[in-house]
């Protein structure tokens, strides 16, 4: 019977900066959506916001 070592290994990754390039875009979309949701009637909540 083999042993076999059951920790949880922890990994960390980042982007480089290629992908560090597209981070403009993507704010530019977020601020753009959040401009929108009004239109819609929605609240902008955090990520992993409780609903408390």
């Amino acid at each position: 019977m083999y042993l076999t070592d059951e920790r949880i290994k922890r990994v960390e990754y980042s982007l480089t900066e290629y992908g560090k390039s597209v981070e403009p875009i993507l704010e530019l979309m977020c601020e753009w959506g959040k401009q929108r949701m009004s239109e819609f009637d929605l609240q902008v909540r955090a990520v992993g916001a409780s609903d408390e």
